[in-house]
């Protein structure tokens, strides 16, 4: 497993249960025990408008900065550095849905100065920048907004999440950026060709660009249509690696980091609330468990991927792709 210091990444993770971050002394210390050193995490329900986004994201860096303890804001390289000198978990901020933004781009620096880091483009369906996954059938690429906002964001020092694209939105998008991309949590339609993944075509634009990564999420029914095991990851990422390459993929579980808290009241919230957003037609063919069970219910559950992935890739492959990729990406791509 991975011995440096920095210990194992997850590019898109959770705190505690379905929903925002809990910071219960349970969740704290199962963080703790999961090995995780450093998380990006998201800290506003999408759908929401300018305020609600704003106030939901500003609570959540309260609650952080209470529990400095256990947590430390991550948003610049220094705080990356401070992090290895700290016993603390390093968390890298980020919005999935920016809708809030509209037609003022300026709040795309606002969100930065705000703390900021990470940015998806689109979430699930269409909005005023381009296309999420559920709308690929209408998906005309990026708008002129939308190319207006990638700029922002390059402008900025934001790193531009292609995550919930459409193809064409996700491929436009790479080939404008002039800055950081990365795919924080998604699969390979390839092997499962569930809209919700990503098409080989983007991931060699990720091979061909030096500041870009691919994390694999661990969400069942993303990966296979019945199986709720390791397996269909393990093909995910052998896949994703023989295009981009072991030094440039990671793991996005968007699961909770060292398992759930309460896994009754995950359930509750996965079905009342999260369908809400996620899944209210079906289309996703949604299932609980949502997580593999390494994940949801393991608190070492990335030493357990780790064994997994060691019958096909190196030790040193596995490190790095359990943590010592995404630590260099955000090495070099957050704001100095």
């Amino acid at each position: 497993m991975v011995q440096a210091s920095e210990g194992y990444v997850d590019l898109l993770g959770f705190l505690g249960d379905i929903g925002v971050p809990l910071l219960d002394e349970t969740t704290k210390r199962n963080v703790r025990k999961s090995g995780v050193r450093l998380i990006h995490i998201t800290t506003a329900w999408p759908g929401q408008d300018w305020a609600t986004t704003l106030e939901m994201h500003r609570q959540a860096v309260k609650n952080l900065e209470e529990h400095q303890e256990t947590f430390q804001i991550v948003r610049s390289r220094a705080d990356l550095h401070d992090l290895g000198k700290r016993d603390r978990v390093g968390l890298i901020l980020g919005i999935q849905d920016p809708t809030c933004v509209e037609d003022e781009i300026d709040r795309v620096l606002r969100l930065f100065h705000e703390g900021v880091r990470v940015i998806q483009v689109a979430y699930q369906g269409m909005n005023r920048f381009g296309s999420g996954f559920l709308a690929q059938e209408s998906d005309k690429g990026l708008t002129e907004t939308g190319r207006r906002f990638i700029r922002a964001a390059n402008e900025a020092g934001l790193i531009l999440d292609l995550s919930h694209l459409s193809p064409r939105t996700a491929l436009e998008s790479i080939e404008l950026s002039s800055g950081p991309t990365m795919i924080s949590h998604t699969t390979a339609r390839a092997v499962y060709d569930h809209p919700r993944g990503s098409v080989d075509a983007l991931f060699r634009e990720v091979s061909a660009r030096e500041n870009s990564i691919v994390g694999c999420l661990a969400m069942t029914f993303f990966l296979d249509p019945e199986a709720d095991g390791l397996p269909p990851l393990v093909d995910h990422v052998r896949h994703i690696a023989r295009i981009v390459g072991p030094h440039k993929i990671g793991i996005g579980s968007d699961g909770p980091v060292g398992g759930f808290t309460d896994a009754a009241a995950a359930e509750k919230t996965f079905r009342e609330k999260t369908r809400q957003f996620m899944d209210p037609r079906g289309e996703l063919k949604s299932r609980w468990p949502t997580h593999l069970p390494e994940v949801a219910e393991i608190r070492r559950g990335f030493d357990v991927i780790g064994d997994a992935l060691s019958q096909w890739f190196t030790p040193e492959e596995v490190r790095s792709i359990l943590g010592a990729n995404a630590w260099r990406f955000f090495e070099r791509n957050l704001a100095a």
